[in-house]
C-alpha cells in the first residue's frame, strides 16, 4: 500500500468512527443539541464517502471499521456526564489536533489527490469553526460553517 492509501485509509477509519460518535451524541442530546450532533455525523458522512469513493478507485478496498462503534460508544458514555460547553471544548480539542495531522498527512499526498486532501481539510476546519461558535455562546449561527461545507460539496 502506497504512503498515500495509507493516509486515505486513516481518513476513512476516521471519519467512520466520527459519525459513529456524533450520531450517538445525538441520540442522547435534547432535540436541539441532537440536531447539531446529527449536522456534524452528516459532514463525517459525507467525507467518508468521498475518501472511499477514491480509495475504490485507487484499487483499494474500502476499509471495515468494526472496532470503530465501540469506540464512539465509550466516548459517548465518557462525555455524556459533561456539560454542553465542557462537550464542545473536547469537540475543539480533538477537531484541532485532527486537523493539524491532516494538514501534515496531505502534505504527503501526491499532486492528483491535493484536491481531496483540501476537502478533509475544510471539514475539520468546520468542526472547529462549529466548536468555536458553541463555546463563544453564539449557537444560533454554530451551524453555519457547517451548511457552508455541506452545500460546497
Amino acid at each position: 500500500m502506497s504512503d498515500a492509501d495509507a493516509v486515505l485509509v486513516d481518513w476513512y477509519t476516521g471519519e467512520i468512527g466520527g459519525e459513529a460518535l456524533f450520531w450517538g451524541m445525538a441520540e442522547a442530546a435534547e432535540p436541539e443539541r441532537s440536531r447539531k450532533w446529527l449536522a456534524l455525523a452528516e459532514v463525517e458522512s459525507r467525507v467518508a464517502r468521498r475518501l472511499a469513493e477514491t480509495l475504490h478507485a485507487r484499487g483499494r478496498p474500502i476499509p471495515e471499521c468494526p472496532e470503530q462503534p465501540g469506540i464512539a460508544r465509550a466516548r459517548c458514555v465518557e462525555l455524556a456526564g459533561k456539560t454542553w460547553p465542557e462537550q464542545m471544548q473536547w469537540l475543539k480539542e480533538i477537531a484541532v489536533d485532527a486537523l493539524r495531522e491532516m494538514r501534515v498527512d496531505a502534505g504527503t499526498l501526491p499532486e492528483s489527490l491535493g484536491p481531496l486532501g483540501e476537502f478533509v481539510l475544510a471539514h475539520e476546519i468546520a468542526l472547529v469553526d462549529f466548536a468555536q461558535s458553541e463555546l463563544d455562546g453564539r449557537g444560533q449561527v454554530s451551524l453555519q460553517p457547517i451548511r457552508e461545507f455541506v452545500s460546497r460539496r
